[in-house]
């Protein structure tokens, strides 16, 4: 339960820094860059077995984070939006690198880790649809796909992080699932 609390004080804590830097204050926004280094430094390392491009898949990432600081909705989870972009800048690595690097970074690993991908990716292959899709979730919905399927947790594991019963937690996951399918559906249907 302490790390639970040390998650969500970190949420807040970058939550809070990123509508600072979006309020121009470069020293937040500088802090915040230093201090998701490291953690997304380790997400990377997991998936990607050389550290040459861990580190360049790293700048891709914080990149993606500049760009898009103005679509962070405060209200919404900071660490939920910053996994989203270090997955979609991951999987375009995979994507752009597959031949050379089949052996090093496996899709079928990222798709085990993140299956709902693979469903939503059958429809569409644009990433900013899902970013877009993602963001329609319901709070709950949104923490418990990035718990499961960005941070790679079990079910068991998010149960007693957003202290649900498991039952909870499949049940949120798949109404997620099924939301962000129609979701894309509809913003394909926009177009």
């Amino acid at each position: 339960m302490s790390e639970s609390r040390g998650e969500s004080g970190r949420d807040e804590r970058w939550s809070q820094l990123m509508r600072e830097a979006q309020g121009g204050d470069q020293e937040a926004y500088r802090t915040l860059l230093e201090e998701l280094r490291p953690v997304l430094h380790t997400f990377l390392s997991r998936r990607v077995h050389r550290t040459s491009e861990v580190d360049d898949i790293l700048q891709e990432v914080l990149l993606g984070v500049h760009k898009a600081r103005h679509t962070f909705d405060p209200e919404r989870s900071f660490l939920g939006w910053m996994f989203s972009i270090a997955r979609y800048k991951l999987i375009d690595y995979v994507r752009r690198h597959k031949r050379k690097y089949s052996k090093e970074i496996f899709d079928e690993e990222l798709s085990e880790r993140a299956g709902w991908y693979d469903d939503v990716s059958a429809i569409t292959e644009d990433r900013q649809e899902l970013t877009v899709a993602m963001q329609e979730l319901p709070d709950r919905q949104r923490e418990i796909v990035a718990l499961l399927k960005v941070e790679g947790l079990s079910v068991r594991q998010v149960a007693e992080k957003t202290q649900l019963s498991e039952s909870a937690v499949k049940v949120n996951a798949h109404r997620a699932y099924k939301k962000l399918k129609r979701e894309i559906v509809r913003l394909r249907d926009e177009v």
